[in-house]
This record gives C-alpha cells, sequence and structure tokens, in this order.
C-alpha cells in the first residue's frame, strides 16, 4: 500500500503536508517550512473584497501575500500581507478580511496604527514616514481635529 503521506509530500515541493485520521475522515493542512504553523495564501482578482478569492499559490510580484493563521480558507487570526506595491499589513483578521488592530506601512516609510473593520481603516492614526501625525481615523472617517 501506498503512504498517502509520502506521495503528497514528494509532489509538493517547498511544503509540508500534516495529515491526521480521525474516525475515517482525512483531513490535511498545508504548512510552509520555514514557518511552523503558518499558512501561506495569495489573494487573486480585482476590487476591495467582492470577486476575490484567497489561493495557496501565486506570484509575489503579482497577488498579495498574507502568512498567517487561517481558516476555511481565509486569513483568520493573527498574521501579515505584503502587497506587491510594497505596502505591508501586519495584524489580525477576519474572514478574510484586515478586521481588528494592526499596523499597515507603506514603501515610503508611512503608516497607520489602529483598528480595522471589514478591510478598511476604521479607528486610528496615519503617520508620515517622520512619524508626524498626518490625520486620525474614526468610525471609518478621516477627521484632523479628533
Amino acid at each position: 500500500m501506498v503512504s498517502w503521506r509520502g506521495l503528497v509530500g514528494k509532489l509538493i515541493e517547498k511544503r509540508k503536508v500534516n495529515v491526521s485520521v480521525k474516525k475515517s475522515e482525512l483531513k490535511s493542512k498545508v504548512v510552509d517550512k520555514n514557518k511552523e504553523n503558518k499558512v501561506v495564501l495569495f489573494l487573486w482578482g480585482e476590487g476591495n473584497t467582492y470577486g476575490q478569492v484567497w489561493e495557496d499559490f501565486g506570484d509575489e510580484n503579482n497577488h498579495s501575500k498574507f502568512v498567517g493563521e487561517v481558516s476555511n480558507g481565509k486569513p483568520n487570526g493573527h498574521g501579515t500581507t505584503t502587497f506587491p506595491d510594497g505596502r505591508k499589513h501586519v495584524g489580525e483578521y477576519k474572514n478574510g478580511q484586515i478586521s481588528g488592530q494592526g499596523t499597515l506601512t507603506y514603501p515610503d516609510g508611512g503608516k497607520y496604527v489602529g483598528e480595522w473593520k471589514n478591510g478598511e481603516k476604521w479607528n486610528g492614526t496615519e503617520y508620515d514616514k517622520k512619524g508626524n501625525i498626518k490625520h486620525k481615523s474614526k468610525n471609518g472617517n478621516k477627521c484632523w481635529t479628533c
């Protein structure tokens, strides 16, 4: 009999497949060898949410790359997304979207630090590359006096 684990391990380059069988159910989890217990996903599609799909394959030059906790094939929990344009988000995700506390760093050194809701900046502060406050966000709206 051929070992399923051995066969899959040989077929998937640079990845390790952990398999557990419980009560005749076969479950698998793809784990990047370099980041123990973290899944790597790439975002496919255009737009802000609709029409986008997270996949376990992609090209870092063309697709946003997520490394972190996943549930139901989508980012859920803590993780890091690196975008093709050089931005990087480190923080919380819910159902495939940035949601909760996090920091988005821009290629020029500026950043947004604060709360996100359904992929949108919610309550936080935007800084320039020198650390000066540019503006704040309150309940999803930019404000300069709040």
